[in-house]
């Protein structure tokens, strides 16, 4: 009778064990799950990442959304020569007060042009027609405005001018055949002759 107890207690002492290492099991599962449903975001909320927590090239170019990196969030002069890769600023992205002359031509009396003092403009774009009519003809650029002036010559005393005529405007360019894009004609004591000057192209 005594062993039928005992082992009825033994079982039972077993069966409440069993139990209480399944809720134990249950309560750790359930406690799992809740902190990774709620842990992640706070912490990711609480997330504070300065430049010091960054490795030096960790964050890369693909790394970094298309205009998330805007004009406000660049502090002043941190972008300076050095950081700027050669020809990566064309003309385009320049306001138009900052781009300068799209192209200087540097033209002596006999037409020829001097390509060390000259930018853009091809030997080939300039002919000299007439007395002193230089033409500027199929030049590969695009401009609006042209201011020339007359070199300066040490050994003759003289005056020298430049004028300048666009094609349609009615003010010069009509001694170029066929039509140039741009005509500069010289004067030397206010005789058209023939001297040496420079121009610059502006868009």
């Amino acid at each position: 009778m005594h062993d039928t107890i005992d082992d009825r207690f033994a079982d039972l002492d077993r069966r409440l064990r069993r139990e209480r290492r399944r809720s134990t099991l249950l309560i750790a599962a359930m406690a799992a799950m809740l902190i990774g449903l709620t842990v992640g975001p706070v912490a990711a909320s609480h997330l504070n990442v300065t430049s010091s927590d960054l490795a030096k090239g960790a964050v890369t170019t693909p790394k970094i959304k298309k205009n998330a990196v805007t004009t406000a969030k660049i502090k002043n002069g941190a972008v300076k020569n050095a950081k700027i890769a050669n020809g990566t600023i064309d003309r385009a992205k320049l306001a138009p007060n900052a781009r300068g002359a799209v192209a200087v031509a540097t033209v002596l009396a006999d037409g020829t042009l001097v390509a060390s003092r000259s930018r853009g403009v091809p030997a080939s774009a300039v002919t000299k027609q007439a007395i002193s009519a230089f033409c500027f003809t199929d030049l590969p650029f695009k401009f609006k405005t042209a201011v020339a002036t007359p070199l300066y010559h040490p050994v003759h005393v003289t005056t020298p001018a430049t004028l300048v005529g666009y094609p349609g405007l009615g003010f010069g360019a009509d001694d170029c055949s066929p039509a140039a894009d741009l005509e500069v004609a010289t004067t030397v004591n206010g005789t058209w002759a023939a001297h040496a000057f420079t121009v610059a192209f502006f868009d």
